[in-house]
């Protein structure tokens, strides 16, 4: 994924992490798989409200240039499937 990061760039997306877990958590976890994209600690589910997304807990969501998600994924592991609907979803973009 870190390899390929790029290709959402360039099209003037960003993917974001989310869940309810603790600033420090995230820290750890983006320091550990050393992840091109930012974690969201959302705590108080403001992110989740604001977005429309459906679920509360941990998740990606992918966010076009001009600030619309195209994809929310729940996820509680990064998996090859993941990756290839956010590619999938930036493709169509």
């Amino acid at each position: 994924m870190r390899d390929n990061y790029v290709r959402i760039q360039k099209k003037g997306c960003i993917v974001l992490g989310i869940s309810t877990n603790s600033a420090e958590s995230h820290r750890k976890f983006s320091c550990e798989l050393k992840l091109p994209f930012d974690l969201l600690t959302d705590a108080k589910k403001e992110a989740h409200r604001a977005y429309g997304i459906p679920w509360m807990g941990r998740g990606l969501i992918l966010i076009d240039s001009k600030g619309f998600m195209r994809l929310a994924i729940r996820q509680y592991r990064f998996s090859a499937e993941t990756w290839q609907a956010v590619f999938a979803a930036v493709e169509r973009l």
